[in-house]
Formats: structure tokens, C-alpha cells, sequence
């Protein structure tokens, strides 16, 4: 079986918090594929330092309704927020 790309770049819902601009990439395999993406912000989102990782794995689910787990890390660096998301399953579907 040939691994095909998939690329996801708009907005998500991380464990019900909404971000715009999130980027995905990844391949899809037998096994359901790896994936993994970022997003970055100014202003924190309503939601965001009470639920965006507090189980460990999140739930995120694209606007278009598909969904995946991931972990996803936050970063601080002076002005932006970064989250690092990496799948920990199959693509979002």
C-alpha cells in the first residue's frame, strides 16, 4: 500500500477549544498513518490554560468534523503561544 499525504491547514477545536490557523501533515499508512502539526497565537483563547492538554491526550477535531488524538505542547516565547501537536493514533478522520 502505497502512504498518502495528508494536509490539513484552518481552523480545529483542541479539547473544545477553538484555534484558527492550525497546520497538519502526515502519511497514511496500513497502520492509519502519523501526523503532527502546530498552531500559533497572540492572545490566549477562552479555554485554553483550563482544558488544551489537561488529559494528556487531546481530542482535536477539524472544522470539516474529522477527528484524531494527539499530545500537544504549549510554548511561550515572549509574545506568541505555539502548540506542538503529535498525533498518537491514526490521521483525523
Amino acid at each position: 500500500m502505497t502512504a498518502e499525504p495528508f494536509r490539513y491547514t484552518g481552523a480545529a477545536r483542541i479539547d473544545g477549544v477553538h484555534f484558527s490557523g492550525v497546520r497538519l501533515a502526515g502519511q497514511s499508512s496500513g497502520d492509519g498513518g502519523s501526523w503532527s502539526g502546530s498552531v500559533s497565537f497572540e492572545t490566549e483563547p477562552p479555554g485554553f490554560t483550563e482544558h488544551v492538554g489537561a488529559n494528556g491526550v487531546s481530542l482535536v477535531r477539524l472544522a470539516d468534523g474529522r477527528e484524531g488524538r494527539a499530545v500537544v505542547n504549549a510554548s511561550y516565547a515572549g509574545r506568541y503561544w505555539t502548540l506542538t501537536i503529535t498525533g498518537t493514533g491514526p490521521l483525523p478522520a
